[in-house]
């Protein structure tokens, strides 16, 4: 038996490139699982001519997976009832929150993250393996001390990068579009953490994990109320970490649909409105950091903007100084990047 159907939030909105799984007949309880179209439309094939089958749908995509409660458990609609009656059936997932959450985060990767050839694929580890060990994981509602959102570099028992997303940042998820801007802000910022983290070997996650986490105040001890503010001073690790994040919503902001475009907008406009509100310098400055590397360094003819994102994701840095010494090594003293990145650090102290 075949069944087409199309998997929504609401019978509009399609869950794209979503997991489903089903059972292969009901005398076999083989598992197939696969991924939706961009349409939100699978085939499914079935061995059994039964009127009504039950599909599994999962709260994940080629970029991430949703998980839920204090063992990070995996969040799955169960649809009964998928029948085979001559047309596409239009099934509808019972509960928006989380479906949004990821369907709104693979939106974010592919129309901002994905113009970089650091990210170029589908997925940001390379497969679109329905359940990759990798995955980035989106926990919610957070149930850490923190009281904000944030990233795990390093997070268990997966070992790769897992977002918090506070409660708050899900508040009003009613029918509609997928304009929801406290949410998108929110994702925006977690996932260039994400992105960031997952790109670096386990090693220096595990070693950024400590110092990281300590500066956003989340040991287990503290409550996690940092706040972040583009002139907030505070340690040279999570200015630059947060660095890639500030860019991140720059860059999201910018208008056009390819790199080029976006470059030339950013360039033009939308960089220097956020250089002008970095008041604060120093290489325990956000702001300052990101506009050294992010807008005065990648401005350079030698550098533009796809090569300081691959640069500053390959560095394996946590610091300021230590991208500065992966440039150096990398390009050499007197090298144009050398030149260029130098003069940036001096305009803003770091």
């Amino acid at each position: 038996m075949t069944i087409r159907a199309r998997f929504t939030l609401d019978g509009v909105i399609p869950l794209a490139r979503t997991r489903i799984a089903h059972n292969r007949g009901s005398a076999n309880p083989e598992q197939v699982v696969l991924l939706t179209d961009v349409a939100g439309r699978a085939v499914i094939d079935r061995d059994s001519t039964a009127a009504g089958i039950r599909v599994d749908v999962f709260a994940a995509n080629p970029v991430v997976e949703v998980v839920t409660g204090r063992l990070n458990t995996e969040v799955r609609s169960r649809i009964t009832g998928v029948t085979n009656n001559g047309t596409e059936v239009i099934a509808v997932v019972p509960d928006r929150r989380f479906f949004v959450i990821a369907e709104l985060a693979r939106t974010i990767y592919n129309g901002t993250f994905r113009l970089f050839t650091r990210f170029p694929g589908e997925s940001p580890i390379g497969s679109v393996d329905p359940d990759p060990a990798r995955m980035i994981r989106i926990k919610f509602p957070d149930q850490s001390p923190s009281t904000t959102s944030f990233t795990d570099p390093h997070g268990l028992p997966s070992r790769s990068p897992v977002i918090h997303l506070e409660a708050s940042a899900v508040a009003n998820l009613a029918g509609g579009a997928l304009n929801i801007p406290e949410l998108t802000g929110h994702l925006v910022s977690e996932l260039a953490h994400a992105l960031h983290f997952q790109a670096l070997p386990e090693a220096v996650r595990a070693a950024i994990r400590i110092r990281y986490l300590a500066a956003l105040g989340i040991d287990g001890v503290e409550d996690g109320t940092v706040d972040w503010d583009t002139n907030q001073a505070d340690t040279q690790v999570s200015a630059f970490i947060e660095a890639f994040d500030e860019f991140a919503n720059v860059f999201h902001r910018t208008p056009g649909r390819t790199l080029a475009q976006r470059q030339a907008a950013y360039f033009a406009t939308v960089a220097p409105a956020y250089v002008a509100g970095v008041t604060n310098r120093g290489p325990d400055v956000a702001g300052a950091v990101c506009a050294t590397i992010f807008v005065n360094y990648a401005r350079s003819p030698a550098v533009g903007l796809n090569a300081v994102v691959d640069q500053y994701i390959g560095s394996n840095a946590a610091t300021f100084r230590e991208f500065e010494r992966f440039v150096r090594r990398t390009f050499g003293m007197g090298s144009p990047q050398e030149v260029a990145l130098s003069t940036a650090a001096g305009t803003f102290g770091v």
